[in-house]
C-alpha cells in the first residue's frame, strides 16, 4: 500500500497525539504502513537528490559517472534493504498484535470461568 507523505506524518502525529497502546491490530498495522511509506520516501528523495546534484557533473569525466552508478548501485539497495526489514518488523508486529488479542482473551475467559471464587 502506498501512503502519501502528507497522511504518513498526519497518521504518526495522531498515533503520537493519542498515545496509543498498540493492542490493536489495526493501530499497528496503521504505525507500520506510515513508518513504511517515510521510510521508503526517504531513501527515494536521498537518492533523487544525490542525482540530481551530480547529473551535471558527470559529464566532465568518466570518474562522476561511475560515482552516480555506485550512488544508484548504495540507494536501490539501501532501499531494498529498508523494504526487508519493514517487511520483517511488520510480520514482528502483527505476532505481536495476534499475542496481545490472545492474552486479553484469555483473561476475559478467565474472569468469566470462575466469578464466584472470592466469596
Amino acid at each position: 500500500m502506498k501512503m502519501d507523505i502528507n497522511k504518513a506524518k498526519k497518521t504518526i502525529a495522531f498515533l503520537r497525539s493519542k498515545r496509543m497502546s498498540w493492542k490493536t491490530e489495526s493501530d499497528l498495522i496503521i504505525a507500520v504502513q506510515a513508518t513504511h511509506s517515510l521510510t521508503i520516501l526517504t531513501w527515494q528523495m536521498m537518492f533523487y537528490s544525490v542525482m540530481v546534484i551530480m547529473t551535471p557533473l558527470y559529464e566532465i569525466s568518466g570518474l562522476w559517472q561511475s560515482l552516480i552508478v555506485v550512488m544508484m548501485t548504495v540507494g536501490v539497495a539501501a532501499s531494498i534493504i529498508a523494504r526487508k526489514t519493514i517487511k520483517i518488523r511488520d510480520l514482528m508486529l502483527r505476532e505481536r498484535a495476534f499475542s496481545l488479542k490472545q492474552i486479553e482473551a484469555n483473561q476475559k475467559v478467565e474472569l468469566t470461568e470462575n466469578p464466584g471464587d472470592d466469596f
